[in-house]
């Protein structure tokens, strides 16, 4: 699965997954997308008939639930699988944003043991029915009638128009003027107010490569209202929405004219996204008395290594496993430094070394220092395997926590210690400690086909083979087994 930042192109070539979502929320939608793409840092990838979108914010990658182009579950799950393994394999958190309310129960059976939701309310989604929207009937919406009667009255010679392509830059010069006298102080997070002008005027030249539908209100032929959307599946997105104040009843008049002509057919709903907080901006949205106001999840999501603060002491008859002593340090290193003791071990320390630019060997430090920094970072849990002399005689780790309850084991010896059954007996201990103490539901290993001897080690283990590639036998073991 590889990621790519979003442009226009990657977009326009994945459009027709967006036409026939029905999450009903504005971020699965194309504009939605590009619009907010800088302010997101947000990137796409494709994986079996759906879109998954990364991006980084507030200093952690957060994924949003997979686009199926053909709103298949089935797909759904194996996508969220993929962005687990990516996670794992990347060594990244697995966090979630902007999850809908009904794809929750999907994320609760996956991840409900150890994953953390917030629901801010500011990134709610306002969802109105279109009949609402387009007559503004019943006495609920008696304000709205009145401005725009009021605005009827005042400036009888109105007139609503659908954007076309010759529009383009009438609507971007409007878009300019408006921001020229849009006071942005108003807004608490001017950034965003930037992003979404600048947003606003690169939009425009895509309006049909990305299949928009859009509208603009003129008074003396004067553009005082733009309002610009796209249809996916039953829901009229309204991405943006901007009059000119000084027209009493601009505003109303231009989002009954909008649902008029764009929330016909199969369209039963109007999303006009969240309020980002601000105060007059929520008042407004709920004036116009919302259907839903439609929550967007976030969900972070843990494994069974959460609550190990500490690497802990296992004991057998003949070994300990346990955190690295200060005193094993330099055999630690040794240890790592031995090519033939490790073409094996599935890590090669020099990727991560000189990939900066060292040319030296490393210290014994730089070794501990990664040994240290995996168990902190949460990717491993590194234990220092010792004899009944207290001697170092290798390490044995639990790596690879996934989020269906699974952790991996490996094992390497210093190699006088080889053929003695150490190898055996400290799997053993971590495959009771994962399965029994760490509450998880399975064990899993691996070893290359032609190291003959662990695929020995990894069978008197009590793991039991599951699978082969090209590259690895596989094993396994449960709680029930």
């Amino acid at each position: 699965m590889e990621f790519n930042k979003i442009t226009k192109e990657n977009l326009i070539d994945k459009k027709e997954y967006f036409k026939n979502q029905n999450l009903r929320l504005s971020d699965y939608s194309i504009g939605y997308k590009f619009m907010w793409r800088n302010y997101a840092d947000t990137y796409v990838a494709e994986y079996n008939n759906c879109l998954i979108f990364k991006e980084y914010f507030e200093d952690n990658f957060f994924f949003h639930y997979p686009i199926s182009k053909y709103n298949n579950t089935e797909d759904e799950i194996d996508a969220l699988k993929e962005i687990e393994k990516y996670c794992i394999d990347n060594e990244f958190a697995l966090n979630y944003t902007c999850i809908p309310q009904e794809k929750m129960d999907v994320f609760i059976k996956r991840y409900g043991v150890r994953m953390k939701v917030e629901n801010r309310r500011r990134w709610r989604d306002y969802i109105y029915t279109a009949d609402s929207f387009k007559f503004f009937s019943g006495g609920k919406y008696s304000g709205q009638r009145n401005h725009i009667n009021k605005f009827k009255t005042k400036y009888n010679n109105y007139a609503f128009s659908v954007i076309k392509k010759e529009n383009e830059k009438a609507i971007i010069d409007f878009f300019k003027d408006y921001e020229s006298v849009f006071n942005k102080r108003n807004f608490s997070n001017p950034e965003m107010a930037n992003e979404e002008f600048l947003a606003d005027e690169e939009i425009m030249p895509l309006f049909d490569d990305f299949s928009l539908v859009g509208g603009y209100l003129t008074v003396d032929n004067k553009i005082i209202a733009v309002a610009i959307g796209e249809i996916c599946s039953d829901t009229l997105i309204v991405h943006i929405e901007k009059a000119l104040t000084e027209y009493e009843g601009a505003y109303p008049m231009m989002a009954s004219e909008f649902a008029k002509h764009f929330a016909v057919g199969n369209v039963k709903f109007i999303n006009r996204e969240d309020d980002a907080g601000e105060v007059g901006l929520r008042k407004s949205k709920l004036q116009y008395k919302p259907f839903e106001i439609a929550s967007k999840f976030d969900v972070f999501c843990g494994t069974g290594f959460d609550n190990v603060n500490e690497i802990p002491k296992l004991k057998s008859d003949r070994l300990t496993l346990c955190a690295l002593q200060e005193k094993d340090i330099i055999n630690f290193a040794k240890m790592s430094l031995d090519d033939n003791r490790n073409k094996y071990w599935g890590y090669d320390w020099k990727k991560d070394f000189y990939k900066n630019g060292n040319k030296s060997i490393p210290t014994p430090d730089y070794f501990y220092d990664v040994y240290k920094n995996d168990f902190k970072n949460k990717i491993q849990i590194p234990f220092a395997i010792y004899d009944l002399n207290n001697e170092f005689i290798g390490e044995a780790d639990l790596h690879r926590f996934d989020y269906e309850e699974g952790v991996e084991v490996g094992v390497r010896l210093i190699e006088k210690y080889e053929g003695q059954g150490f190898a055996t007996e400290a799997i053993k201990l971590l495959i009771d400690y994962a399965l029994f103490e760490l509450d998880l539901n399975q064990v899993n290993a691996k070893c290359y086909k032609q190291n003959v001897k662990s695929k020995k080690m990894l069978e008197n283990s009590g793991l039991r083979y599951k699978s082969e590639d090209d590259t690895f036998f596989y094993f396994y073991k449960t709680a029930e087994m």
